[in-house]
């Protein structure tokens, strides 16, 4: 049988751990996703208050969420070339 210490298992534990996070990391950064952060064309702004949120409906007039003026939509989506 074998013998494991327990100052080898809270070692392996930390490692096996370690490794796992580096690992969800690594797939999580480089995976090409759509909303990448760099992706502007649902990046709204107030005129009235000024606050920049995310809009993904479809509708020319949009609310802002924090004082609930009504706006016609600044950027409009360009159709794929």
């Amino acid at each position: 049988m074998i013998s494991i210490d327990i100052s080898l298992a809270i070692a392996l534990f930390i490692t096996v751990s370690i490794c796992l996070v580096f690992v969800k990391w690594i797939f999580y950064n480089y995976k090409e996703d759509i909303d990448s952060g760099t992706d502007t064309r649902y990046l709204e702004s107030c005129p009235h208050c000024g606050y920049v949120f995310l809009y993904f409906g479809k509708e020319d007039v949009v609310t802002c969420p924090r004082c609930k003026y009504y706006f016609e939509r600044l950027s409009q989506e360009q159709p794929e070339q």
